[in-house]
């Protein structure tokens, strides 16, 4: 017994420290290409950086920056062009005016760098989504998770393009969180942030759909948001972002994938809207039909991110599965919070396995691939069975 009780103070800390070695060792691997490539080369956050100069009434500054600086990578595309309607709602543009107020090299790298805070810190919010075995082990499963993501080839990818892809995982993340420690106006404010960013967080809206203090704070949110946004000096209404967004997740496949994958990889991305959307929607309306409480609620949201972010893994960008990262950290984090005995191991083991067997997190092999499908699945089927379980806890 003794042993036991020493056992149970000296092996979380030791949990702690390791996940800390991992951490170190993550941002050590990265920190070349991170610290070394200058802010410029952020192609993808050009467009958001020159609608936000223009929202500021300086719609010239996207000229003064020039085709050559962010767009270099992308000969025949203006400035002009690249920072018209792309797939952003009209509010991630008011989301990142402070970053216009510098110029765009600045900018990146400040965006770079909050990203990165990003990425390390939904670890932490995904381990205490729900209930702990203990503090220091729930610290040590978000900091080793947090190593984990800044590991991952995509999640390079994406620091490097400046995307928004890491704050809208951790926006997700973040959401859930709330909505687990039943902070309902926060939650809902959070979600109309997230949304501000990108279309994909309405997705899990119906999760919420019985909490009415979650939907006013975020219709409220989102109507000042939009308020404030078509109010400032370069405002313009343009819808043609909501086609954008659904074209991007519609792309076909790439024709090098049916030489590169296996077949059933190939028909699980076929497959991965609607296989995975019929029985995602089918849980939102037994959910909503049949209510077990906010852990079960919350449960229920992770298994549309799980849905949603295997289609967008399946996109022509495989960086775009970052948006399903939250889904396989909370099915990653499960053996350090409550649930059934053994089950949780073992299927968190089979995700982690399957990333290991993968390479996802080496940089070797063509960047575009379909790797990431089968782990959404497995995320997917991880996030049903968390649902299922926590339906049957007290509540």
């Amino acid at each position: 017994m003794q042993l036991g009780r020493a056992g149970s103070t000296w092996i979380p800390g030791l949990a702690v420290g390791l996940a800390l070695g991992a951490l170190a060792f993550a941002l050590h691997r990265q920190s070349p290409e991170l610290l070394g490539r200058p802010g410029a080369s952020a192609v993808d956050l050009f467009p958001l950086w020159c609608r936000a100069r223009g929202l500021l009434g300086d719609a010239l500054a996207c000229e003064a920056a020039g085709a050559g600086a962010a767009m270099g990578s992308r000969p025949g595309v203006a400035p002009a062009a690249a920072s018209g309607a792309y797939y952003y709602p009209p509010t991630a543009a008011l989301l990142v005016v402070p970053f216009a107020l510098l110029d765009f090299g600045q900018a990146a790298l400040l965006f770079r760098a909050i990203s990165v805070a990003a990425l390390g810190g939904m670890g932490l919010l995904l381990a205490f989504s729900a209930p702990v075995r203990s503090r220091p082990w729930g610290v040590a499963a978000g900091i080793g998770l947090g190593a984990v993501f800044l590991s991952l080839r995509i999640t390079r990818g994406s620091l490097l393009a400046g995307q928004t892809g890491p704050l809208l995982a951790f926006g997700t993340a973040a959401v859930l969180l709330a909505a687990a420690r039943h902070r309902d106006r926060l939650s809902g404010a959070l979600a109309a942030v997230a949304i501000g960013f990108k279309l994909l967080p309405v997705a899990f809206v119906p999760a919420f759909l019985r909490r009415g203090r979650w939907l006013a704070a975020l219709v409220s949110a989102l109507v000042a948001l939009f308020a404030l946004a078509m109010l400032l000096p370069g405002a313009r209404v343009s819808w043609d972002w909501i086609a954008g967004a659904f074209e991007f997740s519609q792309r076909s496949i790439r024709p090098e994938w049916k030489q590169q994958e296996p077949p059933w990889v190939l028909v699980a991305w076929s497959w991965r809207t609607v296989g995975l959307g019929v029985p995602t929607l089918l849980l939102l309306l037994f959910s909503l039909v049949r209510p077990a409480g906010r852990a079960a609620e919350v449960a229920a949201a992770f298994v549309v991110v799980a849905w949603v972010g295997t289609v967008m893994a399946g996109s022509q960008q495989t960086h775009e599965a970052v948006v399903l990262l939250p889904a396989v950290g909370w099915a990653l984090v499960w053996p350090a919070q409550r649930g059934p005995r053994g089950w949780r191991w073992v299927l968190a083991g089979a995700l982690a396995a399957k990333m290991v067997w993968l390479g996802v997190g080496v940089p070797r092999g063509p960047p575009n691939t379909l790797a990431w499908i089968p782990l959404g699945y497995l995320a997917w089927i991880i996030a049903v069975v968390r649902w299922g379980w926590e339906r049957k806890q007290p509540a």
